[in-house]
């Protein structure tokens, strides 16, 4: 059964406990594939010291780009980034270069004194520790290895004309939000993709198959399957088997409905680390959004099974009229089933959402009134739960400091995480910037690669080089933007009235 890696309850946990925790005995084969991802203790950590040798677990996976890279740990399913010196730093933890050794080649190829290394390198592992990337080994490993070849002669991945006119731009997502079959056994008055029925031209097997065989050759880290309901895809285990064959840390989304003992087992040997659930409301009012009587039952006790299982848990809630009044019973909720972050998010009239937009949109007002609830709970709860409730504008309680466009110099891009980082794929094979902006597709899976797509999408420009100064209304020269927040939902802005551009409707700093 798989343990989460780290206690929510206790923040001082060590280090070793972790480890032991999130040590994996799968091993990669030469293709790169593992299978499974059991977990098993280790030895003790061996003190740190200049013989020491540093070894990354067989879990982890880093990724260089342009300008430094990124490590991902599946266990805490999230990355850090690293730079150049950080990257050439985690390439040497194979086992074979001591603490000591490692040293000195950052202070050769860096031209850094001995003494500015080595607390670079210190604060470095220091990092890796508490990321519980590295295993301290007493002897370097037996077997040879090719020494890592020097950062100047690195070669480093080719720069597309497309990539060359967005600064910063990566090599390749983070994280993909995969919608792998439009069917589902809800009908929620806000579903964005109008899930109901199967789709006769959705992507085959094989096709899917395919597809993460390019994303393990990108180094996605993330792959997020959603749909619909992707329990409801006769062939989803099929799926789920082949993925966990390689390095994804893999989030389940689902309604509950079909979450009982058997899937649980059927999990186990998979690269599932998280599940999102979605509970739109208290007992009643969830189950008349989502037309279930049983819903509401059925998505707090998978919530509430996963988390004692051990999976990092999202309860996930879209707000809107009917709610608005029972946020604060549903963190409480949250809470009550073990869940490991809870996020609510306004809602967003999209989909089957455009039929109910009267229904269920909220104002600005209360959106301003919930942030400060939000914030009130988030406290109260600080060390149990994960709220992320930056949708909510909670930082418009705070003066905006003065002296911030000094410290932060030319950072004027604003949006999301959407083209930059995350891409959304389609049960039909479209790539799309965010799963909320279905006119803005970038390619699709059966025309085009996804790096293709990924290097080259005219679409996927227009995020990456959204600028502070292109926003309208008061945003274009709102003092909280870009370095409290990012111009907002552009997808919310979008669609509310056909503006890319235009301010968040959800914005309440007009308030203040």
């Amino acid at each position: 059964m798989r343990s989460r890696p780290y206690d929510r309850n206790n923040s001082q946990q060590d280090t070793t406990t972790i480890q032991k925790t999130a040590h994996a005995i799968a091993e990669p084969n030469e293709d790169g594939e593992i299978r499974g991802m059991g977990l098993a203790p280790i030895e003790d950590s061996h003190q740190r010291d200049g013989d020491a040798v540093p070894s990354l677990f067989s879990f982890i996976v880093f990724r260089r780009e342009n300008t430094g890279g990124f490590v991902f740990n599946p266990y805490l399913f999230n990355e850090i980034a690293l730079d150049d010196m950080g990257m050439r730093i985690i390439e040497h933890c194979n086992g074979h270069f001591s603490l000591k050794e490692i040293t000195g080649i950052v202070a050769d190829e860096f031209s850094l004194s001995h003494d500015q290394t080595e607390r670079y390198v210190y604060e470095v592992f220091n990092k890796f520790e508490r990321y519980c990337a590295i295993n301290w080994r007493q002897q370097k490993r037996k077997h040879s290895k090719p020494i890592p070849d020097s950062m100047h002669s690195y070669p480093y991945p080719k720069i597309t004309d497309c990539q060359a006119r967005n600064v910063g731009s990566l090599l390749a997502p983070l994280s993909v939000l995969w919608e792998i079959t439009c069917e589902c056994n809800l009908k929620c008055k806000h579903c964005l993709i109008e899930a109901g029925n199967r789709e006769r031209d959705e992507m085959s097997l094989e096709e899917v198959k395919k597809t993460i065989k390019q994303l393990a050759a990108m180094k996605v880290f993330k792959i997020t399957f959603g749909g619909g309901e992707p329990l409801t895809r006769p062939d989803f285990f099929d799926i789920l088997d082949y993925a966990s064959r390689f390095h994804f840390g893999i989030k389940l989304t689902t309604n509950g409905i079909l979450v009982d003992d058997n899937l649980l087992k059927r999990l186990r040997d998979t690269n599932v680390f998280s599940v999102q659930v979605s509970v739109d409301g208290l007992k009643q009012t969830h189950n008349a959004f989502r037309g279930d009587k049983k819903a509401f039952e059925r998505a707090t006790t998978a919530l509430k099974t996963f988390s004692d299982a051990g999976y990092w848990t999202l309860m996930s809630t879209a707000i809107t009229r009917y709610n608005v009044n029972e946020l604060e019973a549903l963190v409480d909720l949250a809470v009550q089933c073990g869940a490991t972050s809870f996020k609510p998010s306004p809602f967003v009239p999209i989909g089957r959402g455009k039929e109910n937009v009267e229904e269920l949109a909220i104002a600005p007002s209360e959106i301003k009134n919930l942030a400060k609830t939000m914030l009130r709970k988030k406290e109260e709860y600080k060390d149990v739960i994960d709220m992320q409730i930056d949708g909510l504008f909670p930082w418009l309680f705070e003066p905006c400091s003065a002296g911030i466009s000094n410290t932060i110099e030319g950072q004027s891009r604003v949006g999301c995480s959407a083209g930059v980082s995350d891409v959304v794929i389609t049960p039909l094979g479209d790539i799309l910037p965010c799963p909320f902006l279905r006119n803005f597709v970038a390619g699709n899976l059966r025309k085009n690669s996804l790096k293709d797509i990924w290097n080259n999408s005219d679409v996927f420009n227009v995020f990456r080089n959204l600028q502070s100064d292109q926003l309208g209304g008061e945003c274009k020269n709102c003092e909280y933007v870009p370095y409290y927040c990012q111009g907002g939902c552009r997808a919310a802005a979008y669609t509310g009235g056909g503006d890319l551009f235009a301010p968040d409707p959800h914005c309440w700093k007009d308030l203040i």
